[in-house]
């Protein structure tokens, strides 16, 4: 407990005195990785600064501990995931005023629409990749897991010699027991294409979609959904993060 209170306090220190070294910063949620120790830790701060957004989580599990069981949920499936740490929460008369959730942070890992801007060194490798990721994806909807955010920026890549490991974020928005449909694989397709940078080209994509089919053929009316998914990603537009900064361009 002494330990979990001294980076909570490192944390809001840093959250006071150097809010451009985190991770992310919104009314709703803060992001830093601290060491501890020398142990890299990632704390994530859901915060409710509205009394109704507290209210509200009398009636529902609340994502800090959402958070906590979807991370011990995937260890326990034995799918690679960052280890849960600890999830502290903070109440008062009015309700939940603030939680916690301690993560194992990786020394290496990247979020992939950054470590898919880096290139890569030769067209085999960069096909690999993708059929690797579209193995891994399979993987997750064969065990009834569903993330409803499933875009490149919370998606963590580790490099492991000739293959990669692949790891969620945002465990909030992970879905446990749900049976993947065409209606929410055509969702995590959309937020993936909208989200994945255009180092990644359109026979690029269309290998990813061919190749997640062939292990996963749920989508009979394949042609009807590749226009779909197409016309809808225009539509949106593509948003990715960069070492600079947030990106936005057009799909072709």
């Amino acid at each position: 407990l002494d330990r979990l209170k001294r980076v909570i306090e490192e944390h809001r220190a840093r959250v006071r005195e150097r809010p451009l070294s985190l991770i992310k910063y919104s009314p709703e949620v803060i992001v830093s990785i601290l060491n501890d120790g020398g142990e890299r830790i990632c704390l994530k701060q859901f915060c409710y600064p509205h009394f109704w957004g507290r209210m509200k989580e009398h009636f529902r599990r609340s994502k800090g501990l959402k958070s906590w069981m979807a991370a011990n949920g995937m260890r326990a499936r034995g799918i690679p995931s960052l280890k849960p740490l600890a999830w502290v929460e903070r109440k008062n008369w009015s309700g939940l005023k603030e939680s916690f959730l301690f993560m194992e942070a990786l020394a290496d890992d990247q979020e992939m629409d950054r470590y898919i801007l880096k290139g890569f060194e030769d067209l085999n490798k960069k096909r690999l990749f993708i059929k690797t990721f579209a193995r891994w994806l399979d993987g997750l909807h064969k065990r009834s897991l569903f993330h409803r955010d499933m875009k490149t920026c919370n998606i963590l890549v580790s490099e492991r010699g000739e293959t990669w490991d692949f790891h969620l974020l945002d465990f909030e928005d992970l879905l446990m027991g749900e049976k993947v449909n065409r209606k929410k694989l055509f969702r995590n397709f959309l937020q993936l294409n909208t989200s994945t940078p255009k180092v990644m080209t359109k026979v690029d994509r269309f290998r990813f979609f061919r190749e997640y089919l062939r292990l996963n053929p749920i989508v009979k009316d394949q042609r009807i959904f590749l226009w779909r998914l197409i016309s809808e990603s225009r539509r949106r537009g593509l948003v990715y993060v960069s070492p600079q900064g947030v990106v936005t361009e057009t799909l072709g």
